[in-house]
């Protein structure tokens, strides 16, 4: 039942995984007085499908009911107990809970580091996480240098399309620009925006959310121009894509009626404007 359920969670089927994971969570309670490894596992997987599903206080009473096991089976200090660590934390970001899930993604990071080694790609993820937390507590500085490391090492295991390195290389812009180092944001952007050697870039939602910032980081510097280019050749490269969230475009168009108002252009402002309603009641923040 839980390979079962984890062929469903892959294929997006979350209701019929987790209605799985339930099933086979209570047959093997049924079957064992204690706790056991198998069961623990069941139930991380279940606090995954929860949180796939934003059923936030579910999965975080999951992924506790995994970390008491593990101290009941002596688990402590095993990569099992860092990923449990991790997930309660993410649980808890999720809901809001930021100076509860720090020290918690702290304690995993830690873990990971001491058992997987500092450059190993899931430490990168978590150095990641805790940056994502940071960057919401405001503390930017202590962000930036996580998101620094994270890109570093998922850039030395991952080609610069994947969409590990582009949410990296964003959060990490979104961060210079929070510090109000436009140029920084630029740099980083355009580091991980450069056309792959000997084939076309893929146009996939974080290229996207990557070029939209950079048109943030060039109008910051006064770029104006530049940023307009930018973000035609968004809209451009987007319209009319079944494939593409509609946010996206909306983020774009949002931007451009702003830059066309403060060029003093109403009628080209008043033009996107219109796009933009008829693409989505309110654009998405996707910093």
């Amino acid at each position: 039942l839980n390979a079962l359920a984890r062929w469903h969670q892959f294929r997006r089927q979350l209701p019929e995984a987790e209605r799985l994971y339930r099933e086979a969570l209570s047959m093997l309670r049924r079957l064992h007085d204690e706790d056991t490894p198998a069961i623990v596992a069941v139930e991380n997987n279940l606090g995954l499908c929860l949180l796939n599903q934003k059923k936030f206080a579910a999965a975080e009473r999951a992924f506790r009911n995994t970390m008491d096991a593990d101290e009941r089976l002596g688990m402590s200090g095993t990569i099992e107990q860092a990923l449990h660590t991790a997930n309660l934390a993410l649980a808890l970001f999720d809901q809001g809970a930021l100076t509860e899930a720090e020290p918690l993604f702290r304690e995993s990071l830690e873990l990971h580091v001491t058992l997987l080694g500092e450059r190993h790609i899931v430490t990168a993820t978590l150095r990641n996480n805790l940056g994502r937390c940071l960057r919401a507590l405001e503390r930017y500085a202590e962000a930036r240098a996580m998101f620094e490391a994270a890109l570093d090492v998922r850039r030395a295991h991952l080609p610069a399309e994947h969409p590990a390195v582009m949410a990296t290389a964003v959060h990490l812009g979104v961060v210079w620009l929070e510090l109000q180092m436009p140029e920084n944001a630029e740099t980083t952007l355009r580091s991980v925006l450069a056309e792959p050697v000997g084939q076309p870039a893929t146009l996939g939602p974080g290229r996207i959310k990557a070029r939209n910032l950079l048109a943030d980081a060039l109008l910051e510097q006064g770029r104006s121009a530049e940023a307009e280019k930018e973000l035609l050749e968004i809209l451009r490269a987007v319209r009319d894509r079944d494939s593409i969230d509609p946010s996206f475009v909306a983020a774009a168009l949002d931007r451009l009626v702003q830059l066309y108002e403060e060029w003093g252009r109403p009628e080209l402002a008043d033009r996107y404007r219109q796009e933009l309603r008829a693409t989505t009641s309110a654009p998405a923040d996707d910093r």
